[in-house]
């Protein structure tokens, strides 16, 4: 039997709540105000939006699309008890950005893992006729790191791309990669 992942901020936690739902808590009086897509507010406010989710009247209500299933509020409860995981944004190095067809691009960089169990790759930000923009996410499970190892993560680009760089986000910063012609 496999072993429930941990659930991580980025991946679990934060899609379980809507546009909407975040208005609605950043309405309530200062004190049971939580920012729904702030990791540290919802870290610490754990317990009022579990309070709110198992309330008699759960949020968000039947009129706006709630209650929530109970394994999305099991979710939530896990998430805090395997340690409040999140994604980390390590630094990249070597990218590049590599024409390997017609319209056809791959994306590239070297990334150094804590340890072989760990895993990443390109998170896009934004796709848009303006912009390409990733950023690097890495997960690193629980336990001791037994050593570092550098792995190169790709993604593959399907184009025309009509932007005139690609952008890749890294703990360094920023990243502007030239789109290439041949």
């Amino acid at each position: 039997m496999m072993a429930d992942r941990r659930p991580l901020f980025e991946l679990h936690i934060l899609p379980m709540f809507r546009a909407l739902d975040a208005i609605h808590m950043l309405r309530l009086p200062p004190a049971k105000r939580v920012d729904l897509s702030s990791y540290d507010d919802l870290k610490n406010k754990h317990q009022d939006v579990l309070d709110f989710l198992n309330a008699a009247s759960p949020m968000p209500p039947k009129s706006h699309g709630g209650p929530w299933p109970k394994e999305w509020i099991d979710l939530f409860t896990r998430w805090k008890t395997t340690g409040f995981g999140r994604l980390i944004k390590p630094a990249g190095s070597n990218f590049d950005l590599a024409l390997t067809g017609p319209d056809r691009f791959t994306l590239s960089c070297d990334v150094l893992l804590p340890d072989g169990s760990a895993s990443a790759w390109f998170s896009i930000i934004q796709a848009t006729a303006d912009a390409q923009v990733y950023e690097i996410v890495l997960e690193q499970p629980d336990g001791n790191p037994p050593a570092p190892t550098t792995i190169t993560i790709e993604e593959r680009l399907r184009g025309p791309l009509t932007t005139n760089e690609v952008v890749v986000l890294d703990s360094a910063g920023r990243h502007a990669l030239g789109i290439p012609t041949s």
